[in-house]
Formats: structure tokens, sequence, C-alpha cells
């Protein structure tokens, strides 16, 4: 039995593999981090996401590409979505006061920028 693959059929399951495995899951994520996105989630309906993730060994926490929604709501009958973006974020000095609930000495966002956007008024970034 000779089974022939095309080129098209390998680049689909190439595109597939990638796909399902998109970003870093939940559980590669530290407890503050966990939190922090299931709070967004909550708050927004869409879980934040990121192209990288790092902890260094004093648990210092760094997301590259973090794209979040901050709020989703309607305000006189209309969406109104309000979104962050940042190119780095930098969590230091995180503790663990108890379950679910960190304290952060400092955080610094880099090229962060705040969108809002109304069906009414363009999208305006800060």
């Amino acid at each position: 039995m000779t089974l022939k693959i095309g080129a098209k059929s390998i680049l689909l399951v190439v595109v597939l593999t990638l796909t399902a495995a998109g970003p870093l899951h939940a559980e590669d994520e530290p407890d503050v981090v966990k939190a922090l996105y299931d709070t967004f989630a909550e708050l927004g309906g869409e879980r934040p996401n990121h192209q990288s993730l790092t902890t260094d060994a004093d648990g210092t926490v760094t997301i590259t590409g973090l794209k979040l929604l901050m709020q989703n709501f309607q305000q006189n009958g209309e969406d109104v979505r309000q979104d962050l973006t940042a190119e780095t974020m930098v969590f230091k000095n995180v503790s663990t006061i108890s379950e679910g609930l960190f304290e952060v000495g400092s955080m610094t966002a880099e090229n962060a920028v705040i969108s809002i956007s109304t069906p009414q008024v363009e999208t305006v970034r800060m």
C-alpha cells in the first residue's frame, strides 16, 4: 500500500497543529497572572492573551505582547469596548497573601496603549 501526501495536506497539518498549540495555556501561567487574566475574563468576557511569559528566579514575571479587553459594555444602547495592549508588562516582588490574592510590589508597562471604540466614535488611542 502506497500513501501519497501532497504539499497541501502537509501544510494543513502544520497549520492545524500551530492553531491548536496557540498561546500559553493557563496551566503554564504563574498564579498571579492566572488570577489577573481570570478577573479580566469575568469583567469583559474575554480572557487576555500574550506572546510570551517568563518568570525569573526572583519571582519577577514578564509578559510580552499582552492584549486584554478592559471592558465591553453598553452605554446609551451602544457597544463600548476598551482594550489594552502592552509590548511588555513586568510584575516585581510578587507575593501570595492568600489563595487567589496577591501583592505586587511594582508593575511597569512599556508601549502600553488603551483603545476605546464605539459605533459612533472612531477608535481613540491613549
